[in-house]
């Protein structure tokens, strides 16, 4: 009798602890309706994007006028440096001669008679023409 009492008391406790089990998953399965409906409106985190590099500033120089007054040719040059963020960018103007440099721009040639300027930067090369540089400036001129 004993071992059947124990037996029974046994198969009670395996009982209740399924009762208990069973109760609180379907205690716990009423807030899955919540996340069901997505009150709170959550969603995955995005994949993070591969941010493109910032294009590389360069600084630009505009060709103003040519002269030989001094008996060599000389280049009128206004140049723009790149500028810190919240600063604007100042235009600087410079009288230069074949070799001399100036805010990074090196003048390589200068010929009056075509009306060019070769100027090296970094690594490029740039040629300004005194053509292009005066229809920029008379374009707003009425006659």
């Amino acid at each position: 009798m004993k071992v059947m009492k124990s037996k029974l008391n046994l198969l009670a406790g395996v009982i209740g602890c399924l009762a208990l089990t069973t109760f609180a998953f379907a205690a716990d399965t009423r807030y899955l309706e919540i996340a069901g409906r997505n009150v709170f409106r959550l969603r995955l985190p995005l994949k993070p994007e591969m941010e493109q590099p910032l294009p590389r500033l360069v600084a630009t120089a505009r060709l103003q006028g040519m002269t030989t007054i001094l008996g060599y040719p000389q280049a009128l040059i206004a140049t723009r440096q790149i500028s810190k963020p919240g600063e604007s960018a100042q235009e600087i103007n410079w009288i230069l001669k074949e070799g001399e440099s100036a805010s990074g721009f090196r003048v390589i040639e200068i010929n009056p008679k075509s009306g060019f300027v070769k100027l090296n930067y970094g690594e490029g090369l740039q040629v300004l023409l005194l053509k292009n540089a005066l229809e920029e400036m008379y374009s707003g001129v009425v006659r």
